[in-house]
C-alpha cells in the first residue's frame, strides 16, 4: 500500500510516540504495519511488553539469504492497542540495530513497498548523516520530520531537510504548537506543515505504558484525536502523490504539476496555511521572539 517514514533531526522530539498514536487512530479500512527501523535502538517491545523476538534482528538474520514480504511477515507480531495492527519490533541495543539494518540495506525498502494489505509506518528514529535508515526515508512515498515547536529543534530540521535526499521533500510535524504555530514552522523550514499532533502528557503516558489505569481515556484524548486528523490527512496527501505520479488527476509531472501538487498538499493537511515569509526572515522572527 503506502510507506511513511518518520525521523527526528534533534534529540527525542517522540518519534516512536508519534507513530504508535497514528498506528492507534490510523482509518479503520486500511491495515497497519509498524515497523521500528531506529538504529538507536527500539523502544516499543518494552512499553507494550512484548519480547523484541520475532523482530528486526531475526529479520535481518533471515534476510541474509531471502528476504520478500512473506519473510517479513513472519517475524512481525500483533501490536496491542486501540485498532488491530502488525510490527516488526526492533531491538534496545543500538548495536544490533545497527548491524540489522546494514545487513538488509538495499532490499528492505523494497520489500516495504511491496507490502499490499497494510500501510506501513516506519519509526527511523534520529536521522544523522551516517544513519543506515536514511535510505527508508528516500524511499518512503510520504517522509515526516517529527519535531518540538523551539527555535533549537526547528533550526535543525530547517538544516535536515536541506540534505535529505526524499524526493518529495519531507514534511513536518510539531509536538504541540507553542512557542511557535505551523505557520512560523513552515516559514522557517521552507517545507510543508503536516499538522500539529497534541502534546498531551498523560495520553502519551498511557499509551507509553507509563501511566496506568487510565486506558479508557485515549479514544477522547486529545492525543488521539489529533493522530485520527493527522492520519487521515496523511492517506489524502499520498493518494495526491499517487495521483500525480500516474497522471489520474490530469497534473502535470513537470514544475507547474509539481507546484499544483504542493498546494493540494497544503490544502490535505491538517494544519493551518502556511506562512508566506521567506525562511531565513522566518529563522530570524523566531530567533528574536524566543
Amino acid at each position: 500500500m503506502t510507506v511513511y517514514a518518520f525521523g527526528s533531526a534533534k534529540g527525542s522530539p517522540g518519534v516512536t510516540t508519534t507513530v504508535a498514536a497514528l498506528a492507534s487512530a490510523w482509518p479503520a479500512d486500511r491495515g497497519v504495519l509498524v515497523v521500528e527501523a531506529d538504529p538507536g535502538g527500539g523502544d516499543l517491545a518494552a512499553r507494550v511488553e512484548l519480547a523484541a523476538d520475532p523482530g528486526l534482528v531475526t529479520l535481518a538474520a533471515q534476510g541474509r539469504r531471502s528476504l520478500d514480504v512473506a519473510a517479513l511477515d513472519t517475524h512481525t507480531q500483533e501490536l496491542p492497542g486501540l485498532r488491530p495492527a502488525r510490527a516488526l519490533l526492533g531491538v534496545p541495543s543500538a548495536d544490533q540495530a545497527h548491524a540489522a539494518l546494514r545487513a538488509v540495506r538495499g532490499r528492505f525498502p523494497e520489500v516495504l513497498g511491496e507490502v499490499a494489505d497494510a500501510d506501513v509506518l516506519v519509526d527511523c528514529g534520529r536521522l544523522d548523516p551516517a544513519s543506515p535508515a536514511l535510505e527508508l526515508v528516500a524511499t518512503a512515498d510520504v517522509a515526516v520530520i517529527v519535531t518540538r515547536p523551539r527555535l533549537d529543534h526547528v533550526q535543525h530540521v530547517a538544516a535536515r531537510v536541506m540534505t535529505l535526499a526524499a524526493d518529495p521533500p519531507p514534511l513536518v510535524l510539531p509536538v504541540g504548537d507553542r512557542p511557535y504555530g505551523p505557520g512560523e514552522i513552515a516559514a522557517a523550514t521552507g517545507v510543508g506543515v503536516l499538522g500539529v499532533l497534541a502534546d498531551d502528557g498523560r495520553a502519551t503516558g498511557v499509551l507509553n505504558g507509563t501511566v496506568t489505569g487510565g486506558a479508557w481515556l485515549l479514544p477522547r484524548s486529545r492525543l488521539i484525536r489529533s493522530a485520527r486528523t493527522l492520519a487521515d490527512a496523511l492517506v489524502r496527501i499520498a493518494r495526491l502523490r499517487g495521483d500525480l505520479m500516474t497522471g489520474e488527476s490530469g497534473a502535470s509531472t513537470g514544475p507547474q504539476g509539481r507546484r499544483a501538487a504542493e498546494h493540494a498538499e497544503r490544502a490535505a493537511a491538517a494544519g493551518p496555511p502556511q506562512s508566506g515569509m521567506a525562511p531565513a526572515a522566518a529563522s530570524g522572527a523566531m530567533g528574536s521572539a524566543s
